[in-house]
């Protein structure tokens, strides 16, 4: 069983909740878009490229993962001493499983209280709790060794909830559990027969000491006869996300630590001699957590300059899942689903170009790449998105292979996507904006872009992102009380007594120039990485929170914008709009930051 099936059905609740938010919104009478009905629990889609850029300002490392981090997480953490913190409950069951003493300490993000910061001299801090496995009463009568066995007898990412319930053998002392389905059973009852259920498996495991070999064993062998293979291959699948690679760590600590590689804090006795003539289902699963998957490193063959970009997160981990896993799975963003495409259709030919120069850039043969498929004159990737309003569905993505060989970096950029020369006169940062409203308008292709100036989205995100760098530049972009200050001010712009209902046909603008912003800014970084020498496309990409500092702002400026007749919206811009958004400045700032903003629109509106 794989994790996609857990990733996708994940994404279509978030389909849901994206659904439900527009029939909600869209419902007569119309509620302000701040209404608390309409406040979803969605993870921002600029939220982990803006949490990027801000450990990078603030100068912590970080380090992007070859796959899914889970598990390298985990082992630098037991090798620094260091704790994990995380919302992923995965966290309670990694542990050094052959040490005798020493784990994993993990700080759960639920249980940490944001919203009372603390003094000390010095400083501040929030209060969070700690797990350390072997101190608490979690697993107590567990040995560390078979808590990834009772995480994957209880349903994982990988094992469906239930999956092994009628194959778990009942303690002597306890009566067998049956989960009903009937509608008057109280919805109360679901997280006590969930506890239940776990301490059902912890007492039935405690039972063989620390051992998994025979437990392993006894699970499979209830199978019926023909679906034994099968099922092993489910749990021992399952498993292996839970080993926990302790050798493979040189790249990572080189990286962070600069060649200079602290010595692990935790020492263990790893079992040997794991490769009998005759393996049982017991022993494969106890070899699986000793060794692992032999998971193909993503980095083996790239250049070094390609690795140190990617460990970097400058290029999107999730557009390589294109030829090293089984696809991209693009995330459902609040945009009109009931009546338009998926707004990230309108970045399809970035990530079709993308893909084309990341095959051009492996050394490994594409047959063996796990992504790809098609004859060599018309290979295919995989993409997952939104159709419709509740179904994400597969879609076969035709691309070519692609090299930089003989070209410079901006020029080949220029002829595949025809992007605009840089005039002299303007910034790189500029530059970079404009070839963001240019694909735009250009990948869209909808009356609402066919004049920028016109649009009141274009102009509202253009607005806020000129006001936003301005504002930064003015005040110096280290100084976090220049941000604070912004945020709050851009907050008080929206009148807070005006009734104003969320459009979605802006939002979808909103989320199709995000989508570009994201697809552009990773393409332009593997341009860089794959350049030779000192050459670069010299394209500056704003940081998403710049290009997009408040939707919330945006969307009422758009709006507002909309009521104005269409040939007066650029001057209500610079006239009404950009005063605000500056604040009080120098009027020689204001007439730059106007002077700016017009040529900005009317130089995409020219190409």
């Amino acid at each position: 069983m794989s994790k996609m099936r857990t990733i996708l059905n994940r994404n279509r609740d978030r389909l849901i909740t994206c659904f439900n938010l527009q029939t909600a919104a869209t419902d007569l009478p119309l509620q302000d878009g701040g209404f608390r009905d309409f406040r979803m629990s969605l993870l921002p889609p600029l939220a982990y490229p803006s949490f990027l850029s801000t450990l990078d300002r603030l100068g912590v490392l970080h380090i992007a993962a070859d796959f899914e981090a889970d598990r390298v997480a985990a082992a630098l953490a037991i090798h620094l001493g260091a704790p994990l913190v995380s919302n992923d409950s995965d966290f309670y069951i990694f542990a050094p499983y052959w040490a005798s003493s020493g784990g994993l300490t993990y700080i759960p993000t639920d249980l940490c209280d944001f919203e009372t910061p603390r003094s000390f001299d010095g400083g501040y801090y929030l209060e969070a709790q700690m797990f350390v496995a072997r101190e608490g009463r979690t697993f107590q009568g567990l040995a560390p060794i078979q808590r990834p066995l009772f995480a994957v007898l209880c349903g994982n990412d990988y094992i469906p909830f239930g999956y092994f319930d009628n194959y778990i053998p009942e303690p002597a002392t306890q009566q067998h559990f049956v989960e009903h389905d009937d509608q008057a059973a109280s919805r109360s009852a679901g997280p006590s027969r969930k506890s239940a259920k776990f301490q059902r498996v912890v007492d039935w495991l405690s039972g063989f000491g620390g051992d998994i070999v025979e437990p392993v064993n006894r699970i499979i062998s209830r199978f019926p006869l023909a679906e034994r293979p099968q099922a092993a291959h489910n749990l021992h699948t399952a498993l292996a996300s839970y080993s926990v690679p302790m050798d493979q760590l040189t790249p990572y600590l080189e990286y962070l630590f600069d060649g200079k590689t602290p010595s692990c804090r935790v020492r263990q006795v790893i079992p040997h001699d794991l490769h009998p003539l005759s393996q049982t289902n017991g022993l494969r699963a106890l070899k699986i957590l000793v060794e692992g998957n032999s998971d193909p490193q993503l980095s083996a063959g790239w250049s070094p300059r390609l690795t140190k970009a990617f460990r970097q997160s400058q290029i999107q981990p999730g557009f390589c899942d294109a030829l090293y896993s089984f696809g991209i799975v693009m995330t459902p963003r609040v945009e009109d689903v009931q009546n338009r495409e998926s707004s990230h259709l309108c970045s399809l030919p970035l990530r079709q170009l993308f893909v084309g120069l990341l095959l051009g850039a492996s050394t490994a043969d594409r047959r063996t790449l796990p992504g790809t498929d098609g004859p060599s004159h018309r290979p295919f990737f995989c993409e997952y998105r939104r159709v419709g309003c509740s179904c994400i569905e597969k879609h076969q993505v035709t691309f070519k292979q692609q090299t930089l060989r003989g070209s410079k970096a901006f020029t080949f950029l220029q002829q595949k996507l025809c992007l605009p020369n840089r005039p002299p006169v303007i910034p790189a940062w500029l530059h970079g904006l404009a070839c963001i409203l240019f694909l735009w308008a250009r990948f869209d292709a909808r009356p609402e872009t066919a004049r920028l100036c016109y649009s009141p989205i274009a102009l509202a995100v253009c607005a806020c992102a000129i006001a936003a760098q301005m504002r930064m530049l003015g005040g110096g972009s280290g100084d976090n009380g220049v941000r604070v200050a912004m945020v709050r001010h851009f907050r008080s712009l929206r009148p807070s007594n005006v009734t104003e209902p969320l459009n979605f046909s802006i939002l979808h603008a909103l989320a199709q120039l995000q989508s570009v912003h994201s697809g552009f800014a990773t393409l332009v970084s593997l341009v860089d990485a794959l350049a030779t020498g000192d050459d670069e496309c010299g394209v500056e990409v704003l940081p998403p929170q710049v290009v997009f500092p408040s939707g919330r702002l945006a969307h009422h400026i758009a709006c507002q914008l909309s009521k104005v007749a269409a040939a007066e919206r650029l001057r209500t811009v610079v006239t009404d709009w950009l005063p605000r958004l500056v604040g009080k400045v120098e009027t020689r700032l204001l007439e730059q930051v106007a002077s700016t903003y017009s040529f900005l629109m009317r130089f995409v509106d020219d190409i």
